[in-house]
């Protein structure tokens, strides 16, 4: 019985010595101290400096209409800090905030075009050193200057500042318009042997920026019609899509109105420095060819006809496959296979006749064929960089890692043969299998 007694009284002394050794809460913040930075923004300044842009999340009154969860618009604008680093920048930036900065819910690191494409790597070291960078922070690259899309972005449905990266990376994996890529894929990109990488591109669209423009100054005043009650003035300012051409690329999207910034394309890595960007068309192949993309929309053209489109909805039986023999020069062959839905015909033509499916299988294997062998000779051959990447698929041909590293992957590259095999085969014409007629 004593020898129990003395167990417990042995184990109730080590637990409290073992809480006296704990770190406790001796450093916590109540959230009324806190300032929660949900975006950080990166462009290069003169003399080595660098601009950090904040934007803070300013919680709204519970007791308001809109409901607890909010951000109030009032002061919300971003906050821009000239600094020699990251660090000092993130300090500095207490200056003017009625509270601490904290960067334990950031959700988006935007890098500035010139500070991307001059090298991140010396902006990326404090951001995986520091404990409140999560690795799972989406990084994004701006066509223009990281504030520039900080300021112009105004979502149209999500109120929360905290879920807006969530958000728009859904829909970069549901579409494939562009790559979602977190702060450890690009890390481990740059620090892995011939591995390359690609991150969404943001880019304020001109456009539907002078026309927010052109609607703030009508809302300040104008003449109105007495016949159609149409402000005159807005009917002037508002500028028309006009002659604008259609284009896939971030900021140049034919469209107005909805938020000012495009999410849309991806900008292309070699190492720590972007060399490249591409249109959402091209991200979407890119989606295809890497395996992280199970279905897809594209609009192809038939040119034996009316040269007018055909919509179909592409869904990927199984992940690409990659076949590649190493020597001078590189032969890669990528077998693609595919299924597609038809889901428009614009030049009503039937193709429901055994004759006319395999016309149509044929064309557009053929367009989706060139696409893709375009942009990986594009990708692997002119910008050097192997996003896919391909070199993984080399690596059981080496004996040991020493040998795969010190391979000249980058440099046998330049003078690749790539082919393409997507194997696409039409399964279903939609809801209706034939067009509509007119009598």
């Amino acid at each position: 019985m004593w020898k129990n007694k003395i167990k417990r009284g042995l184990a109730v002394f080590w637990m409290c010595a073992a809480s006296l050794s704990m770190s406790g809460c001796y450093d916590r913040q109540e959230l009324e101290q806190q300032a929660f930075i949900t975006t950080l923004g990166l462009d290069k300044a003169p003399d080595g400096m660098v601009d950090c842009t904040f934007r803070v999340a300013v919680p709204k009154n519970p007791s308001s209409a809109s409901g607890p969860g909010q951000e109030d618009d009032r002061s919300n604008g971003p906050i821009t800090i000239r600094a020699r680093s990251v660090n000092e920048a993130m300090l500095i930036a207490n200056t003017s905030l009625e509270r601490n900065a904290t960067f334990s819910h950031l959700g988006t690191i935007i890098f500035g075009k010139t500070l991307a494409q001059d090298g991140i790597l010396p902006y990326l070291q404090p951001l995986l050193r520091f404990r409140e960078f999560r690795q799972t922070v989406t990084v994004v690259v701006s066509k223009s200057t990281a504030r520039d899309v900080i300021q112009n972005f105004k979502p149209m449905l999500e109120q929360s500042a905290g879920r807006i990266g969530d958000s728009v990376a859904g829909v970069g994996r549901r579409t494939g318009l562009f790559p979602v890529t977190y702060l450890h894929d690009l890390s481990s990109a740059i620090q892995s042997p011939h591995e390359d990488i690609l991150t969404p591109l943001y880019g304020v669209n001109k456009i539907t920026e002078k026309s927010d423009a052109s609607s703030s100054q009508e809302s300040n005043g104008g003449e109105k019609d007495s016949f159609s009650g149409t402000n005159k003035s807005q009917e002037k300012l508002t500028p028309p899509l006009g002659k604008k051409k259609m284009s896939f690329a971030a900021g140049e999207i034919a469209r107005t109105g909805g938020n000012p910034v495009d999410f849309a394309g991806a900008a292309v890595f070699r190492g720590d420095k972007v060399v490249d960007f591409l249109d959402a068309r091209q991200a979407i192949l890119y989606q295809l060819l890497h395996g992280g993309l199970r279905n897809a929309k594209f609009d192809f053209t038939d040119k034996s006809g009316k040269f007018q489109d055909i919509g179909i909805t592409l869904h990927t039986e199984r992940p690409p496959s990659y076949h590649i023999k190493l020597g001078n020069p590189v032969f890669i062959r990528v077998s693609l296979p595919m299924d597609a839905d038809v889901i428009n015909i614009q030049s009503g033509r039937n193709y429901l006749s055994y004759s006319g499916q395999r016309h149509m299988e044929s064309f557009l294997d053929k367009q989706l064929d060139t696409e893709c062998q375009s942009l990986l000779e594009r990708l692997l051959i002119r910008d050097g960089s192997d996003c896919i990447p391909v070199s993984r698929y080399i690596r059981p041909q080496f004996l040991t890692d020493q040998a795969f590293n010190q391979y000249p992957w980058e440099k046998n590259l330049r003078h690749a043969r790539i082919q393409v095999d997507s194997q696409l085969h039409v399964r279903r014409f939609g809801i209706q299998m034939e067009p509509v007629e007119n009598r």
